[in-house]
């Protein structure tokens, strides 16, 4: 394990099930809201620890920003394929790559653990992104990454003005692949990845 995650978070990705979230986000109305947009607001802003959200099962077909300002953001689900986020955004109806992301993560310090990122947008659609990741040490542990695309569709977008590396047990999708070659349909299961950038 890399040696910049913190201990509060390897315990986070040590335990199992249940945890004790801050706030909790379900689709059957058991949570304090029933989407994810709806409960950014109570996201505290440039934290110094750890924000536990929780996302019970349910499939959220939305677009999420974590923002920048949202640090030491924990997001964890019920498993990569029981709680989804997911859209549809893609470069054929108009919208540049980058915004295409059913999820962006901008705020450093960000953990996702037992969550599924997916566009559904298909090979006819082009660039079209399941996740966006422009933060310093974010960690996916045990997450699905689901994307199709054609004409050098992607599945990951890692941006910004730092390196950035991954280890783990299979290799990040990104939108430019190791051999130079566009990803037609990418699929990242029960993933084990840390992204820590740092400067160049």
């Amino acid at each position: 394990m890399p040696s910049w995650i913190d201990p509060v978070r390897r315990r986070l990705l040590a335990f199992r099930r249940p945890v004790k979230a801050d706030l909790v986000i379900a689709k059957d109305g058991s949570g304090k809201y029933t989407t994810i947009n709806e409960a950014l607001k109570d996201i505290p802003l440039n934290s110094e620890t750890p924000f536990v959200l929780y996302i019970k099962a349910g499939v959220y077909n939305e677009i999420v920003t974590f923002t920048e300002n949202m640090t030491n953001l924990v997001v964890i689900g019920d498993g990569p394929t029981r709680t989804v986020i997911t859209g549809d955004l893609n470069f054929v109806d108009g919208i540049q790559t980058y915004a295409t992301a059913t999820v962006s993560v901008l705020g450093n310090n960000f953990m996702a653990k037992y969550i599924g990122f997916a566009n559904t947008a298909g090979p006819t659609k082009h660039q079209a992104v399941a996740l966006l990741v422009q933060s310093d040490f974010s960690i996916f542990y045990q997450c699905n990454m689901d994307g199709l695309g054609g004409g050098g569709g992607s599945l990951v977008l890692a941006l910004g003005t730092r390196s950035e590396y991954g280890i783990g047990f299979l290799p990040v999708g990104l939108w430019d692949s190791p051999n130079d070659r566009p990803l037609s349909e990418f699929h990242l299961r029960n993933s084990e990845v840390a992204w820590n950038k740092k400067s160049t």
